[in-house]
């Protein structure tokens, strides 16, 4: 017989684990469902769509004129993520894949004769079993996911000649295969080794487009344009729907609780996020040719601070890839542009020269930036993205 000392004792450790479990749905519900957030929610896969979409997806590479494409190296990547587990190092966290290396003898003696290799995962923990499983259904959603990427894509340039067609402006699109939409190693990448606790449905920039206007004036004409129109409003309701970094937005047109302030290198730009027809969401970029020239500029700057913790210290870029880029496209003419565009930041090009400079010569240079170069890339920065508002001031 129990007595009410035990039965307290008991009802306590039952209550605690029914709050758990309760919590644990609440994420589970919170993870199928997120309608609170601005996502395409979590995709399940249906297996027979997914072996009918693979075999279709063979048969086109069956061509070696398709192969030749940007579509049919693509399509290439795509199956051999899909079908060879060792596609998968990349995605997965370094612990992981130690782990994966010492316990599973099928992934290094397998991988010497085959073009195909299949990871157990039967003797491994839980976490990397977990992290595994994940990244093999994640592949499998955004295979599935990406035909209706490809179709938004081409939904969302007609939504940007329809805009270019009464305002003006250029619509232009990343280079790449099938119209330039995020490629499906980057779409990976971003929901494993940048975000992994996002999902496939939190993929918001796969489909994308920019919108290059001569002014502020027109760029504005086009956002007052595209917030009416139903691809908008049918995400309005999410803060995340629009970001405009210009704070154009007042009371009157409804768009006041959308504005933000620029980046800290002083970069602007007008976002927003559709829902196309198809349920998918894209992005949208409006700017200035000014601003997109800037940022272009730029762009090599932010690759190198992005690699500091913490600006007051030296920091070593060690990526042979990254070093190699920023000595390219840190040449001459970059220089030149800078010092006759921007004559403010000349005293601040001179510790950036010193700083490539100091690069070695060869395939695999690692390079480091002291604080005073740090420094001088964020006056560098702010100077580029200055000029970038004022019209004409960056367009050769």
């Amino acid at each position: 017989m129990l007595n009410d000392f035990s039965r307290a004792i008991i009802n306590e450790i039952q209550q605690k684990e029914i709050a758990k479990t309760r919590e644990k749905s609440k994420k589970f519900l919170a993870q199928i469902n997120k309608q609170q957030n601005l996502s395409q929610g979590f995709l399940l896969v249906n297996r027979a769509e997914f072996q009918r979409e693979l075999s279709e997806l063979k048969a086109k590479l069956q061509s070696t004129t398709f192969q030749q494409t940007p579509e049919g190296k693509m399509s290439q990547l795509m199956l051999a993520i899909l079908e060879d587990d060792s596609e998968l190092e990349k995605y997965l966290d370094e612990d992981v894949l130690n782990e994966i290396h010492a316990k599973d003898p099928r992934w290094s003696i397998v991988n010497m004769f085959s073009s195909r290799t299949l990871v157990t995962g039967s003797n491994l923990s839980n976490h990397a079993r977990s992290q595994l499983a994940s990244l093999r259904l994640k592949r499998k959603q955004l295979f599935l996911f990406y035909k209706r990427i490809i179709e938004a894509q081409l939904a969302l340039r007609v939504l940007c000649k329809d805009v270019t067609s009464t305002i003006g402006g250029k619509v232009c699109a990343p280079p790449g295969a099938f119209n330039g939409i995020k490629s499906f190693n980057g779409a990976l990448n971003k929901i494993t080794q940048r975000e992994r606790s996002d999902e496939v449905g939190d993929l918001k920039d796969c489909a994308r487009m920019t919108i290059e206007f001569d002014n502020q004036r027109q760029m504005l004409l086009a956002k007052a344009k595209i917030a009416q129109s139903q691809e908008f409003l049918a995400v309005k309701g999410y803060q995340k729907a629009l970001k405009d970094r210009y704070s154009s937005g007042t009371k009157e047109d409804g768009l006041l609780q959308f504005n933000s302030s620029a980046q800290k290198s002083g970069y602007k730009d007008i976002k927003f996020f559709l829902k196309m027809s198809n349920g998918v969401i894209g992005e949208l970029q409006l700017n200035t040719k000014d601003m997109l020239i800037a940022k272009e500029k730029e762009h090599v700057i932010y690759d190198i601070l992005r690699e500091s913790k913490d600006p007051t210290k030296p920091f070593t870029i060690s990526n042979p890839d990254v070093v190699v880029n920023i000595r390219n496209h840190m040449n001459d003419g970059w220089f030149s542009f800078i010092e006759t565009k921007v004559p403010e930041v000349r005293e601040a090009l001179i510790q950036v020269k010193q700083m490539v400079k100091s690069i070695p010569p060869g395939l695999s240079p690692s390079m480091t930036v002291m604080p005073k170069q740090a420094e001088a890339l964020n006056k560098v920065s702010l100077g580029l993205y200055a000029k970038g508002e004022l019209p004409g001031a960056l367009v050769v």
